[in-house]
């Protein structure tokens, strides 16, 4: 696949100016190990963190994932706890979201 293939339709003839990356790892590893990142270099804080705070759409993503990397290196999970939130829904009942386009516009 070439750079060409993967830019929208309007960037197309501007394809030299950008080269495709190589050295990129799944989004959800690259997430899920942050608490080694954290956790383990802060030492106003400590592993395992008392408490994981995410959506609902987590808990296949970053709390999974999270857990994935902490087990195989550690042993342990990264978290004593996990809580989740709801969302806020519109007036149909849909979640808003920037990508559904039914967010409320904070300057208005």
């Amino acid at each position: 696949m070439t750079v060409e293939d993967l830019l929208p339709d309007n960037y197309r003839d501007r394809a030299s100016e950008y080269k495709k990356g190589t050295d990129t790892m799944d989004v959800w590893f690259d997430s899920g190990s942050s608490w080694a990142a954290v956790l383990e270099k802060r030492s106003d804080l400590q592993y395992p963190a008392d408490l994981y705070l995410e959506g609902t759409d987590q808990h296949r993503g970053w709390f999974q994932s999270s857990l994935l990397t902490s087990i195989a290196s550690k042993g342990k999970a990264p978290y004593s706890g996990v809580i989740t939130h709801g969302f806020v829904l519109d007036e149909k009942g849909l979640k808003m979201s920037k990508s559904l386009g039914n967010v409320v516009d904070p300057i208005t």
